[in-house]
């Protein structure tokens, strides 16, 4: 059984996708099937902290907008 309905496209999750967290991060969905979604999220000066390295809480947020 589908976990995604048919009709939902990687284009109308990032409209929904628009103005929130997920933006200002730079996610973005690019593949979606019956039981899968992949996104991908930079990691650049919006992300990583002052050392360089990806930032303790970005990795949490982009598994939470994938779920939700």
């Amino acid at each position: 059984m589908p976990f995604f309905p048919p009709q939902l496209t990687t284009e109308h999750l990032n409209q929904l996708n628009a103005r929130t967290l997920g933006e200002q991060i730079g996610i973005e969905f690019t593949e979606i099937g019956a039981d899968y979604l992949v996104a991908r999220m930079p990691v650049d000066n919006r992300t990583h902290q002052p050392l360089g390295l990806l930032h303790g809480g970005a990795q949490p947020t982009d598994v939470y907008l994938r779920i939700y």
